[in-house]
């Protein structure tokens, strides 16, 4: 138990306390705040206009589809 006590004390440099933090340390995303909101609302916005897009592709496609239907194609 003696050793546990003197690992505890050891003084580590600020590259090794970095280190030990992990990769979530820093993260502005874990760190909450406007940046974290700000990141949030560009994420939100491009895959709504993902969205739009394959819909629209999706109408585009329909409407073919329907006008095939009216109009077959003559033999």
């Amino acid at each position: 138990m003696h050793a546990c006590k003197s690992l505890n004390n050891v003084k580590m440099s600020s590259n090794e306390q970095n280190f030990h933090l992990g990769a979530q340390a820093g993260s502005i995303g874990q760190a909450g705040g406007a940046f974290s909101e700000r990141g949030k609302a560009a994420e939100n916005a491009y895959f709504h206009a993902q969205e739009a897009e394959q819909l629209a592709a999706l109408k585009a496609q329909l409407g073919q589809q329907q006008q095939q239907q009216q109009n077959p194609p003559s033999s």
